[in-house]
């Protein structure tokens, strides 16, 4: 009998686990997240880490170290964590670590990264105020001192990588819901543009930008639907990616696949 890789059984186990609606489709969909983004031996910190599926994936990939932080609320029925015990069961790798708490609550100790990954999870650091972010003061003080916490323990050259859903699509703009992703509140989220701005005050420099089609279209939304317009009829997710220190610069728009 054939022995499984480390990552053949990580897809298995996610599907078993209903990590992933598909085993294959998390597989295309996690190239393109970490796409030019380097794993290997490296620090890598998930926030908003759910049961650590991207965790997982840098671990399998090379990194040296990865902390994913999940602050499941006592009584939550997500089960992210027991489903984290689950796969590390699995996969043995003594590099990952789950920490119950938010970003916030979270003291690094002096520890820098060179992977800071917050997978639609940034719109939560603080719900409240990333609703009225454009327009309140306040609002846009609360990110700001999270990001200045972020720059602190990010390396200087390190990679973030955000992924979320942008508040601007066409189904929410006529009063529809969006048959794609019904369980998306558009008006808790932000454009990729509110974030580039926030981030580039804490430091964070060379934003690019790419548009996500649902990773099940494979080449086809690639070639046809990574891109904004098509993006905003289908369920406009993106993926920002900046550097820690550097020259400001204009977003770059790409396209890549969306799970």
């Amino acid at each position: 009998m054939t022995k499984r890789s480390p990552m053949k059984k990580f897809l298995s186990v996610c599907q078993r686990e209903k990590l992933c609606k598909s085993s294959n489709n998390l597989e295309y969909y996690l190239r393109s997240l970490f796409r030019d983004v380097v794993l290997k031996d490296k620090l890598v910190i998930d926030i908003g880490a759910g049961a650590g599926t991207y965790g997982f994936h840098a671990a399998l990939a090379g990194a040296s170290k990865v902390v994913c932080l999940e602050p499941e609320a006592a009584g939550s029925r997500s089960g992210f964590i027991k489903k984290f015990r689950k796969v590390a069961g699995v996969l043995k790798l003594p590099q990952i670590k789950m920490i119950a708490k938010t970003f916030q609550e979270y003291r690094a100790t002096g520890e820098k990264f060179d992977v800071l990954l917050l997978h639609h999870s940034i719109n939560h650091l603080d719900e409240d105020a990333c609703i009225t972010l454009r327009e309140n003061r306040e609002s846009q003080r609360s990110y700001k001192e999270i990001f200045k916490e972020l720059a602190k323990i990010a390396k200087p050259g390190s990679k973030l990588v955000v992924t979320d859903a942008s508040r601007h699509n066409f189904f929410p703009t006529v009063g529809l819901k969006n048959p794609f992703v019904r369980s998306i509140e558009w008006h808790k989220h932000q454009s990729p543009d509110v974030w580039v701005k926030l981030l580039s005050g804490a430091g964070f420099r060379k934003p690019t930008i790419t548009w996500l089609p649902p990773s099940q279209l494979r080449q086809f939304g690639q070639i046809f639907c990574s891109n904004f317009v098509a993006s905003y009829f289908l369920h406009s997710h993106f993926r920002l990616v900046m550097e820690r220190g550097g020259r400001a610069r204009k977003p770059k728009h790409l396209g890549l696949a969306s799970s």
